[in-house]
């Protein structure tokens, strides 16, 4: 190889572990964004149904919602665009959030099996940028992607020990594995203009792969004190979780507590108003993290679900609500003396969406759009959710 291919090298490695592209992102910082593993009824909603929503594998109490045997399979695109002072880029997430199978046992208790995203960290991002390299002038283009995250497996039990009282518990096997790959290759013409490509500038490739394993133990309660009021309350203990590389552990750490409560009032028939207050511990995974700490987070969320038109003769749901929330981890705010500065995320939210019933009834569908902006970053996203469940 070349000499100046050799010093070509060594840039091109400088220029990777660079914070470039979408380490600006708000949104993946640290060990990603969390989903909140909302249910289509409760992402709809804002996170205010959260408590009631059975394709929601928060408060386990739900359950028992089911009544006979189904499946609810959901898919979520994110989009996101980031502003910065040298222009705008744009990141997208494909994420399947929650899955759940539910057999009821009779009809006041029943089993769900769920698989649902605690953290995720899938993005992509490609940016190009020109540089000097000693004499010449050259052009970067860096292709990072992330394929992963931390997933909440859980398996629950609800009863309903009375007409008013339902109560649920559920244990948890927290696993994950995230892999980052990242592409650095030089140039004399624009990538982004052409596709013929130079042998003489070697591209330089790096990837890492992190796994994860813990567990945690849930609870949860609905209560129907009167015949339009219902509340909802459920909390999650978490347990240690390890991160390993290359079958050694890197660190130890715990799963995040949660707690969370919610209402719902019946202002008419099947007219819902619902708020929900949620806390979740994130600093609990601080042991595990480097730059981009952790923090503990308390949301809020409020929202309507309310009969529509009829589309070939059956009702639509429709649903609208809002939340606000702070994310997981601290995002760089910029640069003070030459060291990056780091501050916390808040979210705000707005979403709306519907539900059709169609099968004869044995099949829902759910859409919904969640349009969102983050503190940190000039960060905005729109996620679409799309959910299907079935009850053969």
């Amino acid at each position: 190889m070349r000499p100046q291919t050799l010093r070509l090298l060594a840039l091109s490695l400088g220029l990777a572990a660079a914070p470039l592209g979408a380490q600006g992102v708000a949104s993946v910082q640290g060990f990603g964004y969390p989903t909140g593993q909302l249910g289509a009824r409760a992402g709809s909603s804002g996170g205010a149904l959260t408590e009631f929503d059975e394709t929601t594998p928060l408060n386990p109490a739900t359950v028992v919602a089911w009544q006979a045997a189904g499946l609810h399979f959901q898919y979520e695109p994110e989009f996101r665009t980031n502003t910065v002072s040298t222009g705008s880029f744009h990141t997208v997430a494909n994420r399947i959030p929650v899955v759940i199978a539910a057999l009821p046992i009779g009809s006041r208790a029943g089993f769900a099996l769920s698989l649902s995203s605690l953290l995720d960290r899938t993005w992509s991002t490609n940016t190009v940028d020109r540089q000097l390299v000693g004499a010449e002038s050259l052009y970067v283009n860096q292709v990072s992607t992330s394929d992963g995250g931390m997933n909440d497996i859980r398996l629950a039990f609800g009863w309903s020990a009375k007409p008013w009282l339902t109560l649920g518990v559920g244990a948890h096997a927290m696993v994950g594995l995230d892999r980052f790959s990242q592409t650095v290759s030089l140039s004399r013409a624009d990538p982004r203009t052409t596709t013929t490509t130079s042998s003489e500038f070697s591209p330089y490739s790096q990837q890492a792969d992190i796994r994860f394993s813990g567990s945690a133990f849930s609870a949860g309660v609905l209560v129907r004190p009167y015949r339009t009021i219902s509340l909802g309350l459920s909390g999650r203990k978490g347990e240690s979780v390890r991160l390993t590389r290359r079958d050694s552990t890197v660190a130890t750490g715990n799963i995040p507590d949660r707690l969370g409560a919610g209402i719902a009032y019946e202002v008419a028939s099947r007219t819902t108003l619902a708020a929900g207050l949620e806390w979740i511990g994130w600093s609990a995974l601080a042991p595990l993290s480097t730059e981009s700490k952790p923090r503990d987070g308390l949301g809020w969320s409020a929202g309507i679900e309310a009969p529509g038109p009829r589309l070939v003769g059956r009702v639509l749901l429709l649903r609208a609500g809002f939340h606000h929330r702070p994310l997981a981890y601290d995002a760089p705010s910029g640069v003070s003396g030459g060291v990056t500065q780091w501050g916390a995320v808040q979210e705000n939210a707005v979403t709306a969406g519907f539900s059709a019933p169609f099968a004869y009834d044995r099949a829902l569908l759910s859409i919904f759009g969640q349009r969102a902006s983050r503190s940190v970053g000039g960060e905005k996203s729109f996620t679409l959710g799309v959910g299907l469940t079935v009850r053969p």
